[in-house]
């Protein structure tokens, strides 16, 4: 019983692992990373297409909730 609670664990969190990586390669590659370095560039005078519309916010949000369904750090304490 054990092993099979364990492979319902993995399974459970590498399936919104991969969901909330498909959904950022697939729908919305803009959607990568943590956007402080596209705002800056916003700030500046720089205009990115396809970085600040409803898409790109929807997977951002959608895909964080996967990520941290699956166990994975997302924010302030994730990776630097």
């Amino acid at each position: 019983q054990i092993g099979l609670g364990w492979l319902f664990c993995v399974t459970y969190s590498v399936s919104l692992a991969l969901a909330s990586t498909a959904a950022v390669v697939y729908i919305a590659p803009a959607a990568a990373g943590s956007g402080v370095p596209e705002v800056m560039a916003f700030l500046n005078g720089v205009q990115l297409p396809k970085v600040f519309n409803l898409e790109c916010m929807a997977v951002k949000f959608i895909s964080c909730i996967f990520a941290i369904g699956a166990g994975l750090p997302v924010g302030p304490e994730g990776p630097m």
